[in-house]
C-alpha cells in the first residue's frame, strides 16, 4: 500500500475516532504502541529509554506543514538532540528515508514506522505534524501540530534540562 494510500486510511480513521468526541483530544498518557524501524523489527513501549522526557513526532512525509515543522527541528538539532525523538510516518522505507535526508539531516532522530496507522491511531493526533512530549512518567506534557508552536515544545525541552 503506498504511503498516500495509509495516509488517507490513517486520517478516515482518525474523522471516524473523534466525530463523536468534542474537540481534540491528544492521547494524555503514553499508550502502547507497536512501529517498525528501518530494518523492518518492532519498536515498542519497552524500547524507550527510562526516565527522560520523549518526543514522538507523527509526519506525513507530503505534508508542507510537516516538512516546515522537521526542518524546523534540524535547525535546532543541538536542543533537540538532548531528549529522545522518534518520528513516525505511514510512508514506505524509501520515502521516509528520502524525507528525513532532506528535511532533518542533522536530527538524532529515530525514523519509524507505521504502515497502517494501527499503532498511530491510539495517539489521537488532531493534524499533522502531531509532536506529543511526554514526561518521563509517560504523562503528555505538551502537545503542538503546528510548525508555528514549535517553540512549545523548545521551551518545554529547556525547562526540562535547565538550559
Amino acid at each position: 500500500m503506498g504511503h498516500v494510500t495509509a495516509s488517507i486510511i490513517f486520517f478516515l480513521g482518525i474523522t471516524l475516532q473523534t466525530s463523536a468526541q468534542p474537540g481534540p483530544n491528544p492521547a494524555t498518557t503514553l499508550p502502547d504502541f507497536t512501529f517498525l524501524d528501518a530494518g523492518g523489527k518492532q519498536f515498542t513501549n519497552a524500547n524507550l529509554p527510562r526516565n527522560t522526557a520523549t518526543l514522538i513526532v507523527f509526519v506525513d512525509v507530503d505534508c508542507d506543514h510537516c516538512q516546515l515543522a522537521v526542518r524546523r527541528m534540524n535547525d535546532s538539532a543541538a536542543l533537540f538532540a538532548k531528549i529522545p525523538l522518534y518520528m513516525v510516518s505511514v510512508a514506505d522505507q524509501p520515502s521516509l528515508q528520502a524525507f528525513a535526508r532532506k528535511y532533518g539531516p542533522r536530527l538524532k532522530a529515530q525514523w519509524l514506522r507505521d504502515p497502517n496507522a494501527a499503532s498511530m491511531v491510539r495517539f489521537r493526533p488532531v493534524r499533522y505534524p502531531a509532536m506529543f512530549l511526554y514526561s518521563p512518567d509517560q504523562r503528555l506534557l505538551d502537545y503542538e501540530d503546528n510548525a508555528e508552536t514549535l517553540f512549545r515544545i523548545e521551551r518545554n525541552i529547556r525547562a526540562s534540562h535547565r538550559l
